[in-house]
């Protein structure tokens, strides 16, 4: 006992400045320190009274760093994605050609975007309306309009060229690529302004922080997928279809000479939600070679309609419209490879239902460009 007392006196004097501090900043803690009736008392405290003050001390210190502790834990669990996570997501992703994650390195969380909605209710209001559709009138309104359109040299609309089938599985070959790494997020500039659309890179990474492209995405170190092979096939076939039109339409001897052919590496998938748009700009981040011999954007439109403009100058005003609707391709290519283009609106509810009902795509406008780098 006596040894024990000598330990606590030994070590009251480095305790005494610790309790004046308590005394004086816990305010709200004075009913626990009754024994203490003023700080000039704390050059006489006992050894018992030593003790309490110590343990408070150290209670309080336990308490405040639990509290460090939990915000670290819930930052992390809000910032940082655990191992169990990146294996479970190696399995997934590998079925759709993906890279696989190291698990031994924490990264950002990333949360991709679902472009599918497979609610029981979304499915009901589809179906209630399929029945007042006059399918006899749509079949001859798909006759009508498969036929395209030179819109200005080098480029052209192929009104509902992608079939109702193709159109199901580009929404779901894209849903199962975006909902892994390098999936659909929410982009932004340098100077913080969000695009209002969801994006996913397919082939190669454009960062519309620097305007340039590459073999990893930025902000997640993620690779960006391949482009499946049979969107190139479709993507060849529907040049060939501009190609014709175009050689019919100027008489051309050389058609490549007024819209190139071209083997898509790069291909950016859009998904414009009902309040999506996007500014007149002109698409002149690929490389020298492919800008300079004027190798063509395609354009894959799936869902809701746009009101699409393009133009000469950056210039809402004066630009041209045209509604982009499911299953159009747009091509421009040559001369009109920098033409200024946009999206000023989608127009909601105008997917055909049928799409809806068998892919299970959300409200909004899907949209693949496919380039040359």
């Amino acid at each position: 006992m006596a040894a024990t007392r000598g330990d606590a006196v030994s070590n009251i004097n480095a305790l005494r400045s610790a309790a004046a501090r308590y005394v004086f900043s816990l305010s709200a803690r004075r009913d626990r320190m009754a024994t203490l009736a003023a700080p000039t008392r704390v050059a006489i405290l006992n050894v018992d009274q030593t003790r309490k003050v110590a343990t408070l001390r150290r209670r309080e210190i336990e308490e405040g760093e639990e509290d460090r502790r939990l915000v670290r834990s819930r930052a992390l669990n809000g910032y940082f994605e655990y191992h169990s996570y990146n294996r479970n997501r190696n399995s997934n992703y590998a079925a759709v050609g993906g890279q696989k994650l190291d698990s031994s390195v924490s990264k950002p969380v990333f949360r991709p975007y679902d472009i599918c909605f497979h609610g029981r209710r979304n499915r009901a209001l589809i179906e209630a309306t399929l029945p007042g559709e006059n399918n006899e009138s749509k079949i001859e309104k798909h006759e009508e309009w498969t036929k395209g359109s030179l819109l200005r040299p080098g480029m052209v609309l192929l009104k509902n060229f992608i079939s109702h089938d193709e159109q199901v599985d580009i929404v779901k070959v894209c849903r199962d690529l975006g909902l892994g790494l390098g999936g659909f997020y929410q982009p932004g500039y340098a100077n913080g302004a969000k695009l209002q659309l969801k994006m996913m890179c397919l082939g190669m990474d454009w960062n519309p922080r620097t305007y340039k492209y590459g073999n990893k995405r930025i902000f997640d170190g993620s690779t960006p997928p391949s482009i499946p092979s049979h969107f190139i096939k479709l993507v060849r076939r529907a040049i060939q279809e501009a190609q014709s039109l175009t050689k019919k339409e100027y008489r051309a001897s050389n058609f490549e000479d007024v819209l190139p052919s071209m083997t898509p590496d790069i291909c950016i998938v859009n998904f414009y939600t009902k309040n999506g748009k996007l500014g007149l700009h002109q698409d002149r981040d690929e490389s020298r070679e492919s800008l300079r011999k004027g190798l063509p954007v395609v354009s894959f439109s799936i869902g809701d309609s746009a009101d699409f403009l393009y133009g000469d100058e950056r210039n809402v005003h004066k630009a041209e419209g045209v509604i982009l609707e499911s299953g159009d391709v747009l091509i421009f290519g040559g001369e009109s490879r920098r033409v200024f283009h946009g999206v000023r609106s989608v127009l909601p509810n105008s997917a055909p239902k049928e799409l809806l009902r068998d892919s299970g795509l959300s409200p909004g406008r899907l949209n693949l460009t496919f380039r040359q780098y």
